[in-house]
């Protein structure tokens, strides 16, 4: 950092929640006061540190906080690439750069509008399915797991054109890596997810190839192999770019669904969203800005940068910080700490889904099932609270979820 802590009129402002002796050189990510409510924290960062290197064992990165300085990161992709400068050869969509990012594009985009229309129609079977069996089962239910995760993936597997049989299989897999994605955790507690990429990877590549039972790949993935084969997508990339739909357009739109009903549950505006329809739009648009489902996107620098006060070195870790961009008072104003279904959102203000040509290619499927599968709950759940266990939030803070968010009907 290179201005001396704590500055002049520290703490004076009285949103400020986070603890008195918060220190920008000592914070902790993993904190479980931080992974219960990160906001606090970003305020800081944002007043007194917008730019501000964050350390964890082996773990570092530059972490960027305000809104305008993501914007800025977002921008410029020459400056501050998806992947190392160091690292070549043939990668996914999440971690392309331009300009083959921009060609990828122009390919997916097109076959992923196509997907969207066929995945609200599957998006309200699955959830009245899952419905059925809650109100079958006990009183009390875990809404990850019966609602958000099931009907999610479900959806997903049927969309890309993942067999019935194996969803249960390749569901699995994607659990496996997202307990133990998290780059702060020591590499030999990152085996089993590493572990489970690689299947994953194996599976999708022979999915795409085909075989005796399933020779021609179906669903999303069909049409990517053939069109976008015929594009000039490789191979490689197709497997690799299957990988990361598997995990952002899936578990994105689980952990946006838990923490919105958690949000309407405890601020006690669920039955006006049941109540008014015309509230759910806006309704939405604010959970997806309180609680980004993905709170951070990782870049690395390709030269030295002079950034939010700090001197960047050449090929530096830099994370964008989507939870904090959202709720930054110089955009969403004195009250962007607070969750308010009747908020005015401007266009182009919420970074939920990143900015610019990195915009999430599922931006447009999420805006699609998110409210036919809310809908749903609502209407069949007029009476849903909180469980009497305690919720328990992913622990991972690159995510903002729950891994178990028990309710009762």
């Amino acid at each position: 950092m290179s201005a001396s802590w704590p500055p002049a009129g520290f703490g004076s402002d009285p949103w400020y929640r986070a603890p008195a002796a918060f220190d920008p050189e000592t914070f902790d990510p993993k904190d479980p006061a931080f992974r219960e409510d990160p906001y606090p924290y970003y305020a800081q960062f944002r007043h007194h540190a917008p730019v501000c290197q964050v350390r964890h064992g082996s773990y570092k990165s530059y972490w960027v906080f305000t809104h305008a300085l993501v914007d800025q990161v977002n921008a410029d992709t020459s400056t501050f690439l998806k992947q190392p400068v160091s690292e070549t050869g043939e990668c996914g969509l999440f971690t392309m750069d331009p300009p083959r990012h921009a060609q990828v594009r122009c390919i997916l985009d097109p076959l992923f509008a196509q997907a969207t229309a066929d995945a609200a129609d599957l998006a309200d079977r699955m959830t009245v399915e899952a419905l059925r069996d809650v109100l079958a089962g006990p009183r009390e239910f875990d809404a990850t797991r019966a609602l958000a995760n099931r009907i999610m993936r479900n959806v997903f597997m049927a969309t890309y054109g993942v067999p019935p049989r194996h969803w249960k299989f390749v569901g699995w897999l994607i659990d496996l890596m997202l307990g133990h994605y998290d780059n702060m955790l020591p590499s030999y507690r990152r085996a089993p997810g590493l572990l489970a990429g690689g299947v994953l990877l194996a599976y999708f590549a022979q999915l795409a190839k085909g075989c005796p039972a399933h020779p021609k790949p179906k669903g999303l993935l069909g049409r990517i192999v053939r069109e976008g084969g015929d594009a000039g997508m490789t191979k490689a990339e197709i497997t690799k770019t299957s990988l990361h739909f598997a995990l952002g357009g899936y578990l994105s739109t689980q952990f946006l669904l838990t923490t919105g009903l958690h949000n309407l549950l405890t601020t006690g505006t669920y039955q006006a969203f049941l109540d008014n329809p015309s509230l759910r739009p806006g309704a939405i648009e604010e959970m997806k800005r309180h609680d980004a489902p993905f709170q951070v996107a990782d870049r690395f620098a390709a030269k030295d940068v002079h950034l939010g006060g700090c001197d960047i070195p050449a090929g530096s870790r830099m994370t964008v910080i989507y939870g904090s961009a959202n709720h930054d008072e110089a955009v969403f104003g004195a009250s962007a700490e607070r969750f308010d279904i009747r908020r005015e959102h401007l266009p182009d203000q919420n970074r939920v889904f990143g900015h610019g040509i990195h915009r999430c290619i599922g931006a447009g499927l999420v805006a699609d099932v998110v409210p036919v599968i809310l809908g749903r709950i609502v209407e069949s759940l007029p009476t849903l609270a909180l469980g009497e266990r305690a919720p328990v939030r992913e622990s991972d803070p690159y995510f903002r979820g729950f891994a178990s968010l028990p309710l009762r009907t």
